[in-house]
């Protein structure tokens, strides 16, 4: 058995080494408003053109179906929340408008190992052997960005920034449960 001590460090970097393997992947996501908008005048929505970004090999630029797939969500989950889309040619309060669009990232996350063994004689009595090497990870970050403007006034009144891995071209579902989480804080409440 070893003594307390060298049992403690040994538990230490086995934690510590525990603890650097695991990385988050989840997406993040950023939410600022104007404090002082009434977002309970907002009744009616429009939209705005929106841009989609998204390269070739996830499907190129210009994918209607991808743009109507965010409008639809867009729009059911607007309307879950009370709001109504404005008739043709009807000025609603609020415009709605997004930006999405992917990136080829690189990741560099460091892959260290070490040992040390020996008797402890003196200060120099250890003999440690480490190496230090870089593993590269290339993923597709995508960025979607949802912005709802005062139609009288025409200034932004609200802005959601998310971003987050992705894999291949969004389906239904998922483009649903993205915009799901975007918009589960809109409307801001007054505090």
């Amino acid at each position: 058995m070893f003594p307390p001590r060298i049992t403690f460090a040994i538990l230490l970097v086995a934690l510590l080494s525990l603890t650097g393997c695991t990385k988050s992947n989840s997406s993040r996501m950023t939410v600022d408003y104007d404090k002082e908008a009434d977002f309970r005048s907002y009744k009616t929505f429009a939209y705005r053109a929106g841009k989609i970004v998204v390269p070739p090999e996830l499907g190129g630029l210009n994918n209607d179906i991808l743009e109507r797939r965010f409008q639809s969500a867009l729009t059911a989950q607007l309307e879950s929340k009370g709001f109504q889309k404005a008739a043709d040619g009807v000025t609603p309060d609020m415009f709605v408008t997004y930006s999405a669009g992917a990136l080829e990232k690189s990741d560099l996350t460091p892959v260290n190992f070490g040992a040390s063994v020996g008797v402890p004689i003196g200060r120099y009595g250890w003999w440690n052997v480490g190496m230090n090497r870089y593993m590269t990870r290339r993923y597709k970050e995508g960025t979607l960005v949802v912005d709802v403007a005062d139609a009288k006034s025409g200034q932004l009144v609200w802005r959601v920034y998310a971003k987050g891995e992705i894999t291949k071209l969004p389906d239904d579902k998922t483009v649903n449960a993205v915009i799901g989480r975007v918009l589960k804080d809109f409307p801001p409440l007054k505090k």
